[in-house]
C-alpha cells in the first residue's frame, strides 16, 4: 500500500489550462440585455439567456457548451431574469407579472406565485425559492412546487431594494443586494431563511455569486470599477479572508445592484462583456422629432 501511495503522488498531474471564449446572438437574434444575465448551469454544461427573434418573440434560450448552436424554450415568450434549479434539470423564469418554472427538455411552464417587478431569484438545495416580487418589496421565499410566499427579509423604512439574490451551497444562507434610503449604503449582505437578521459583506454597487474554489474553499465574486473581483471567502463560517483580486475586466454592470454573470458548480464563469450592456443619455427634442442638445 505505502509503495503504490507512493506512485500515486509522484505520478505526472495534468495541468490545467483557462479557456476562454465568445457566444454570440443566436442566428436573426438579439439578445435582449436588460432582461437578466446570461446564467450557467449548475453542472456548468448549459448557458441559458434571453434573447429576440426575428419574430419578435422574446424567449429563453439554451446553449450547450458541447453544442454549435442554441435553440429556443418553447412556452417562455416574454421571460426575464432565468435562474437554474440545484440539478440543472429546470430553469426558473419570470413572465407576464408570474414566477414560473419549466423543464428544459420540454414541456408547459408552471405558475409558481406572482411577481409584478422582480428582481431576480435563486433557487437553493432545500427545495425553496427566494426572490423580488416587486420593486421595494423585501425578499420572499417560495416552495419550488409552488404556494403561499414568505418574507424572508424584514422591509425597509424608506426606498430601500432587496435585490439579486444568490444561495449558498447549504440552500439555507444567500447573498442579495441591499441599498436603503441612507447615502452610501449599497453592498453586498449575508441573508438566512432562519432568521431576518442580516450581514455586510461587501460594500459597493453591485450584487455577487459564490464560486467553489480547486481547494476546497470558495470565493466571493463582486463588481468593482467594471471589473469583476473575486476575494477567498468562507461559506460554511461566512468570513471573507485575504484581499480581492481581478478576475475579468470590462464586465457589464448597471447602477441598481444588476450583476450580468454567473458560476457553476464546478466554476464555469460565464459573463456579459461590457459592450454589450446598452447605455443611454436624455437629450431634448423638438416637436418635429429634431434633436436640440444632449
Amino acid at each position: 500500500l505505502l509503495a503504490l501511495g507512493a506512485a500515486y503522488l509522484r505520478r505526472p498531474h495534468p495541468e490545467t489550462r483557462a479557456i476562454q471564449f465568445s457566444v454570440v446572438a443566436p442566428e436573426k437574434a438579439t439578445f435582449t440585455v436588460l432582461s437578466g444575465p446570461p446564467v450557467i448551469s449548475p453542472d456548468g454544461r448549459r448557458i441559458a439567456f434571453v434573447a429576440t427573434g426575428a419574430d419578435g418573440r422574446q424567449l429563453l434560450w439554451i446553449r450547450p457548451l458541447d453544442a454549435r448552436s442554441p435553440f429556443p424554450l418553447s412556452g417562455t415568450e416574454g421571460a426575464i431574469f432565468p435562474f437554474w434549479s440545484p440539478d440543472s434539470r429546470n430553469l426558473g423564469f419570470f413572465s407576464g407579472g408570474k414566477l414560473r418554472k419549466i423543464d428544459v427538455a420540454g414541456g408547459p411552464s408552471q405558475t409558481l406565485a406572482d411577481a409584478s417587478s422582480p428582481r431576480g431569484a435563486s433557487w437553493g438545495r432545500q427545495g425553496v425559492i427566494v426572490f423580488t416580487p416587486a420593486l421595494a418589496s423585501p425578499l420572499v421565499r417560495v416552495s419550488a412546487a409552488g404556494g403561499t410566499t414568505t418574507p424572508v427579509t424584514a422591509p425597509e423604512t424608506e426606498r430601500g431594494i432587496h435585490w439579486w439574490p444568490q444561495f449558498l451551497p447549504d440552500g439555507r444562507r444567500f447573498l442579495y443586494f441591499r441599498r436603503t434610503a441612507q447615502p452610501d449604503s449599497g453592498g453586498v449582505y449575508l441573508g438566512s431563511l432562519d432568521s431576518k437578521e442580516v450581514t455586510l459583506l461587501v460594500r459597493g454597487s453591485s450584487g455577487a455569486v459564490y464560486s467553489p474554489g480547486p481547494d476546497g474553499g470558495g470565493y466571493l465574486l463582486f463588481g468593482r470599477d467594471r471589473a469583476l473581483m473575486a476575494q477567498p471567502f468562507d461559506a460554511a463560517s461566512g468570513k471573507l479572508a485575504g484581499e480581492p483580486f481581478a478576475v475579468a475586466d470590462q464586465v457589464a454592470f448597471d447602477t441598481v445592484g444588476g450583476s450580468y454573470y454567473s458560476v457553476s458548480d464546478n466554476g464555469v464563469l460565464v459573463y456579459r462583456s461590457e459592450g454589450a450592456s446598452p447605455r443611454s443619455q436624455l437629450a431634448w427634442f423638438d416637436r418635429e422629432g429634431r434633436q436640440i442638445r444632449t
